[in-house]
């Protein structure tokens, strides 16, 4: 399991668009959850301009709700990482790297079970950059924080794993 991870690793680290597409997903993931507060806040703004009556402050951070917030969000960008697999998947056959893999004494179930596992990586690693989103707007946006609170509807995170971990074995099942 892990040779057939390094090995395709191997193949990713030289990739150039794969590097630049899965910075672009951080960077607009993250710009995206630290902006939308601020956004919020000059709505209710205007809001309370306009209105008699005082609206409350709105946020979308506050926990523990701030999980099942950010994950549904974070299902749209999911759109990012399905180009990345199908462009890895297509690279496979355009350079023919599967061939090679293939000659060299791989099987098809290796090569399928190579692209889950990194499917998989790839699904964990942006779950963990929602989750410590989360975590860092939340602890900035909730007044006391308990563990309870914390981790409270956490259940979100894996269903967002989930989510993403199947989107990206349909994309996978598409580049085929």
């Amino acid at each position: 399991m892990i040779r057939l991870l390094k090995i395709d690793y191997k193949k990713i680290r030289g990739n150039k668009v794969f590097w630049i597409l899965t910075g672009l997903y951080a960077l607009l993931i993250i710009l995206f959850f630290f902006g939308i507060q601020g956004f919020l806040d000059d709505i209710a703004d205007e809001a309370n301009e306009k209105s008699p009556i005082p609206l409350p402050g709105l946020s979308a951070y506050s926990l523990p709700d701030i999980w099942h917030n950010l994950t549904y969000i974070a299902g749209f960008f999911k759109m990012f990482l399905g180009v990345v697999i199908i462009i890895l998947i297509t690279n496979e056959y355009s350079y023919k790297t599967i061939r090679q893999n293939v000659i060299s004494g791989f099987s098809r179930w290796d090569f399928l079970s190579s692209k889950y596992l990194t499917i998989g990586v790839f699904s964990l690693a942006a779950t963990l950059l929602v989750f410590i989103i989360g975590l860092i707007l939340g602890l900035i946006h909730t007044e006391g924080v308990t563990a309870g609170k914390l981790f409270d509807k956490t259940e979100f995170l894996l269903a967002y794993f989930l989510e993403l971990y199947a989107f990206l074995q349909a994309r996978r099942g598409a580049a085929n």
